[in-house]
């Protein structure tokens, strides 16, 4: 049995997804994702791919991007590091500043979401994917166990939207435990 989407569609609203994620805001407020293994029959066909050249580079453009928003916002200066304690802290110096009419948001929303999906890449052993469906294309990080897709440029655009600040640390922290969680399991499972 193939499985898919263990945590695409990570940035949408309500309380379950068809794609088997289920994020809340904790009363402390506290991120909280827990993933669901769901089969592939139950989800809508995604074709993913590596990116190309082109892609490659604008992903390195968008590090190259958040770096310097992390050195220009946050408190860490030159120091090259983009953990998601710094691009929450960068985040918001940044959104403090921001000036909807003079400045297009979406460049820094995808350098955010870059800098975070490459977090996620260089922590959990993910690589950088184009996935294409029905809804159209986006870059998302991609690996097992299944096929687990965040998008992460799309995560940091849903909560620029309402303005929330502070998410990528708790976040990224709960995303980390919960495939860890669900490679256990599955690791567990493929033994017996």
């Amino acid at each position: 049995m193939g499985w898919m989407n263990v945590l695409s569609s990570l940035f949408l609203n309500g309380p379950t997804y068809k794609s088997g994620v289920e994020i809340r805001q904790m009363t402390s407020g506290a991120v909280k994702a827990n993933i669901k293994v769901i089969p592939l029959s139950e989800t809508d066909h995604q074709e993913i791919t590596k990116p190309n050249a082109a892609e490659l580079d604008w992903i390195a453009q968008n590090l190259a991007s958040a770096r310097e928003l992390a050195k220009e916002f946050g408190t860490q200066g030159e120091n090259e590091n983009l953990a998601p304690n710094i691009l929450d802290e960068a985040f918001v110096g940044w959104l403090e500043q921001w000036d909807s009419t003079k400045e297009d948001p979406n460049p820094a929303i995808n350098a955010f979401g870059i800098a975070f999906g490459q977090s996620l890449v260089d922590t959990l052993g993910l690589h950088w994917a184009v996935v294409t469906d029905s809804q159209g294309t986006e870059i998302a990080v991609h690996g097992s166990p299944g096929d687990i897709l965040i998008f992460p440029p799309n995560l940091i655009a849903k909560r620029f939207s309402k303005r929330q600040t502070g998410f990528m640390a708790p976040l990224f922290e709960s995303i980390a435990a919960d495939v860890e969680k669900v490679r256990k399991i599955l690791k567990s499972k493929e033994k017996s």
